[in-house]
């Protein structure tokens, strides 16, 4: 019953006007999320979906993203409750003052009358548009004090990382592979391998005879990782030598492929990566500690969902 009531949400949507069937879907130590609250949350990343997918799929993934919607919506629900709830957490009105009038400025300039009719457009007051901004500098400084400021990435641990994940980083090995295909249907088929054979044997290069291919694209595949390149060709070319080439016949033509060069795997050196190792630490312990906190807040809160 309640999978049905997600569903039922994308029914009861009319995106193109953003008009919304309103219903509760959760309530935290009393407060009520709406499906409008979700919709509002998720709408551009809902709007973007509906230009990617269509048919069964996008239903199940707009589901997806309002169940995420929904979680977000309630853990920034139980840091609020958490700092109002605490009289030692304030948010200084200079701050706050100083917070609307750059978003302010930011959306719409020195033209005041475009912010009112914002807010005519949303069915807002300023009032409430003031809260709005309360709230995500409520929502930031309890992010700082409870998950931010714990982050520490020393370089040992950067140093670690790397000698403990370097396949992670390595580059895959790579083949350059060159190919003339010459079609059985197309001229006297013998006598063309015969003397294409003949040719690469006296020492002509395979690029002077890429030429003679049938095929209507060019033969120089370039670099393919081996995860690209077609297992019977990485078998044949497994044991040959850069410059080195070999045939394989299938029904309607001869394939000659050759080996132009090998790149191996190579681990990066620590000093060109360690900004990347250093924003994936970063990333990994913001993400515990997120869970901690809002693990922490779960214990004494009231949650209610009326979706799964």
């Amino acid at each position: 019953m309640k999978f049905f009531a997600l569903i039922s949400l994308i029914c009861l949507s009319s995106f193109a006007g953003r008009v919304y069937k309103d219903s509760i879907m959760a309530k935290v130590n009393g407060h009520i999320i709406t499906s409008y609250d979700i919709q509002e949350l998720s709408y551009r990343e809902e709007m973007r979906l509906r230009q990617i997918f269509n048919g069964p799929e996008l239903p199940s993934r707009i589901i997806d993203l309002r169940r995420r919607a929904l979680d977000i919506l309630i853990e920034e629900q139980l840091i609020l409750d958490h700092f109002n709830s605490n009289d030692a957490y304030q948010v200084p009105s200079s701050v706050l003052e100083e917070r609307i009038e750059k978003s302010i400025a930011r959306r719409f300039g020195s033209d005041r009358d475009k912010f009112y009719d914002m807010l005519h457009q949303k069915d807002m007051t300023v009032e409430e548009y003031r809260e709005e901004i309360e709230r995500g500098i409520i929502l930031e400084l309890m992010r700082m004090e409870f998950i931010r400021k714990k982050i520490v990435v020393t370089p040992h641990d950067i140093a670690l990382y790397y000698a403990e994940n370097k396949n992670e980083f390595a580059s895959p090995s790579q083949m350059h592979i060159k190919l003339i295909i010459i079609n059985k249907s197309k001229g006297d088929f013998e006598s063309r391998v015969t003397k294409l054979k003949a040719e690469l044997k006296e020492g002509k290069s395979f690029d002077e005879l890429m030429p003679q291919s049938d095929s209507q694209f060019n033969g120089d595949l370039g670099f393919l990782k081996m995860s690209d390149i077609r297992p019977d060709f990485l078998e044949a070319l497994k044991d040959k030598n850069p410059g080195d080439y070999i045939t394989i016949e299938e029904t309607a033509q001869m394939l000659f492929v050759q080996l132009s060069e090998v790149r191996k795997s190579e681990v990066p050196p620590l000093e060109k990566i360690s900004d990347q190792i250093k924003s994936k630490l970063n990333s990994d312990q913001e993400k515990h500690y997120r869970e901690q906190f809002i693990s922490d807040l779960k214990r004494g809160a009231k949650i209610e969902k009326y979706v799964e």
